[in-house]
């Protein structure tokens, strides 16, 4: 699948959507810390300057202003070797995306925008920043937390769209690799396991589905499952 952004440099595409990957990891988070991974996530989907100071607040508000802003500063440092010199612009008082990286978050936004539902549930890995987890800084916390609803929400509706969408044969890997997702971020709507038996079975993989269905029986006995009626068709 080709990238629906232009690459902007040579470095490897950054992965912010799922656990974040060993390109980000590698260029000093784990020396740091999580917070730099907050402040680019925010950076990217705020999409305007924000201040120093609501930044200070937002990811370090019990410290003092002078230890804050030295964290500040160092979260910049870090996010330019990570992302590159050129990525930001930043003055005394705000922060801005100079250049956006070549991201997977913002290639699923674009690929939604544009109306390529099947490249952007691809691109969707899970919840943004995977494993991240902010307890001293609670409007972060919850900051993380409306935007992983939010983006998760936008995967499923961007998943519904391409999987009623009429099938093309050279698609079945595709929407099988996308069935699978929309079922395991929620196994109780039985509408996914509609899409997923169906992918299973225009793979013609028959011991696949036979799994999945006595998945989805053993879902229905226990009353797990939005539709039992439909759960009970799936399965006749």
């Amino acid at each position: 699948m080709s990238s629906v952004i232009e690459p902007l440099s040579t470095r490897p595409p950054l992965q912010l959507l799922g656990a974040p990957s060993p390109s980000v990891l590698e260029t000093g988070f784990n020396r740091v810390g999580q917070k730099p991974l907050v402040l680019l996530a925010r950076l990217l989907l705020e999409a305007r300057p924000v201040t120093r100071e609501a930044m200070m607040t937002f990811l370090w508000p019990e410290a003092s202003e002078a230890r804050a802003r030295g964290s500040l500063r160092q979260a910049l440092h870090v996010l330019r070797e990570a992302v590159g010199t050129d990525f930001l612009l930043a003055d005394r008082y705000a922060i801005a995306v100079a250049k956006p990286p070549e991201v997977d978050l913002l290639e699923f936004l674009q690929a939604v925008r544009q109306g390529n539902y099947l490249s952007a549930a691809l691109l969707y890995r899970g919840n943004l920043l995977d494993g991240v987890s902010l307890s001293d800084a609670s409007d972060a916390e919850q900051w993380l937390d409306l935007e992983r609803r939010r983006l998760a929400r936008l995967f499923e509706q961007t998943a519904n769209s391409a999987l009623e969408a009429p099938a093309n044969p050279a698609d079945h890997e595709v929407r099988l690799t996308i069935a699978l997702k929309l079922r395991d971020i929620a196994p109780h709507v039985s509408r996914n396991w509609r899409y997923l038996f169906d992918a299973l079975a225009a793979m013609q993989a028959t011991d696949l589905l036979r799994i999945e269905r006595a998945a989805l029986g053993a879902r229905l006995e226990v009353r797990q499952i939005d539709d039992p009626g439909e759960a009970l068709a799936l399965l006749q």
